[in-house]
């Protein structure tokens, strides 16, 4: 009867997503041009669908997100956790190469040991499998190996302030293809609850270490980003399994100048041959979801919870860029990219 119920429900929510269509901060950015690629364009890059990402909503890939319903007393220090995505692009059209692959799926596990009440550490691990991938290639690619200290902190008010200091190793093969080293990121998650509702305000910056400026193919490389969430879950009253939420995001990205000092041009006008920007410009990207989260019951000690959402951009994949080259982009719904529908089922032990 609940996942009868629940199933009710998701409709509905889609069918409210197509009215507000007609009227997510993870498809990949748009690809860049001169100036290199939109933020959130690459899963081991600079943008809030890199590896390590921050996200609250239905995407569960933030191992601090102590949701309403996950959040449970612990019976040991240790927990397991795997994670399994599958995304639908809604629209893909003037993608590139990346236009065939309308449907991606997602895998992640993680290993927390939380060896104080306050104190956590954990190592996450990840693959992405592409439908249509070239002639040599399986479908499957590698995200980035990425581990974390975090210091959860009680502050009056109820309020719950976590401190995450993360840093990756490069084993994706985006990470290889643009020399990136390790990327380095401090997070500050503030939440509480009032009630049925929960808030959480989560904010970073990442400082990326590369041995090249440039990835291979000409695109400028990721220097240093700083991005903000803003998240929020409603229990559904009489269905206590079901929660509502929503999320919305921003980032900004900073990248290294890759002006070539072999032509006139470049000298002059550095990074994007553009005699109005000498140099790489600040690139920004947003998103932005709304998803229906079901939280099962506990079965042999494994708890689980299955979301559904209609999002613009999330940290999977990557968010749409607003800014480019000095170029202003908005576009609020449906956009041709990183408008999606995507299914997050989560298991823990």
């Amino acid at each position: 009867m609940r996942w009868i119920t629940a199933s009710i429900c998701v409709a509905a929510l889609l069918a409210s997503g197509q009215v507000l269509a007609t009227g997510g901060i993870s498809g990949r950015g748009e690809t860049g041009g001169k100036g290199g690629p939109g933020p959130g364009s690459t899963a081991g890059g600079a943008g809030l669908g890199s590896s390590g990402s921050v996200g609250l909503g239905a995407n569960p890939t933030d191992p601090d997100a102590d949701l309403p319903g996950r959040a449970k007393p612990r019976t040991k220090p240790w927990e397991v956790e795997g994670i399994w995505e599958t995304h639908r692009l809604v629209r893909s059209n003037d993608l590139g190469g990346y236009a065939v692959n309308k449907t991606v799926n997602v895998a992640f596990v993680y290993a927390r040991y939380d060896f104080t009440k306050y104190d956590r550490i954990w190592l996450r691990g990840g693959a992405y499998d592409r439908f249509i991938a070239d002639e040599t290639e399986s479908g499957f690619r590698l995200d980035d190996v990425v581990g974390a200290y975090s210091r959860l902190i009680p502050l009056p008010e109820k309020l719950n302030l976590r401190l995450t200091a993360q840093a990756s190793a490069p084993t994706s093969f985006i990470s290889q293809k643009e020399g990136l080293i390790t990327e380095g990121r401090l997070t500050a998650g503030l939440d509480r609850k009032f009630g049925r509702f929960f808030l959480n305000l989560r904010t970073f910056g990442g400082a990326h270490l590369m041995r090249y400026s440039t990835a291979q193919g000409g695109n400028a490389n990721p220097l240093a980003s700083w991005a903000t969430t803003l998240g929020a879950e409603y229990q559904i009253p009489y269905i206590e399994a079901l929660y509502l939420g929503a999320m919305v995001g921003n980032e900004y990205v900073w990248y290294y100048n890759t002006a070539d000092a072999g032509t006139v041009t470049s000298q002059q006008y550095g990074a994007v041959q553009d005699p109005n920007f000498p140099h790489q410009p600040v690139q920004q990207s947003y998103g932005a979801e709304i998803y229906l989260r079901y939280v099962a019951p506990e079965l042999v000690g494994i708890r689980s919870d299955l979301s559904i959402a209609y999002a613009q951009g999330d940290p999977s994949l990557g968010y749409t860029s607003a800014l480019h080259d000095g170029v202003r982009h908005f576009y609020p719904v449906f956009w041709r990219q990183t408008s999606e529908v995507y299914v997050a089922l989560t298991a823990t032990y």
